[in-house]
């Protein structure tokens, strides 16, 4: 007797290629994305007066890429929270490591969402 399959695996677990993008494709799509919005970030931000201003994409922790980078940095800007799902608190993940974490003055800028 042959015991039911109630599901065949997926493709590629028997070894056949998987369907849609490779990981690697999905990847690269998601960096291009990321340093377009990157890009478009830091030409705004240099409309304002005296700025100097430098974009760099980075993968890993937000925070932990923050505060490597504002080790030698006059001030680090944040914004109060991000795109996690505890939409009610006043800080998010981010904002509150650099705030206790940081090397330098720190300003956290609420973002219009916050209703200030």
């Amino acid at each position: 007797m042959v015991p039911f399959i109630e599901s065949l695996p997926e493709p590629w677990v028997v070894g056949l290629t998987p369907p849609g993008p490779s990981v690697e494709e999905v990847c690269e799509r998601a960096r291009g994305a990321a340093q377009n919005i990157l890009d478009s970030s830091v030409r705004a931000a240099r409309e304002g007066p005296g700025l100097e201003i430098k974009g760099e994409l980075a993968e890993g922790r937000a925070a932990h890429k923050l505060l490597d980078a504002a080790r030698d940095a006059d001030l680090l800007v944040v914004g109060t929270r991000g795109r996690g799902g505890f939409a009610g608190l006043l800080l998010g993940s981010v904002s509150q490591q650099c705030a206790h974490h940081a090397p330098c003055p720190l300003v956290i800028v609420p973002g219009p969402e916050d209703g200030r």
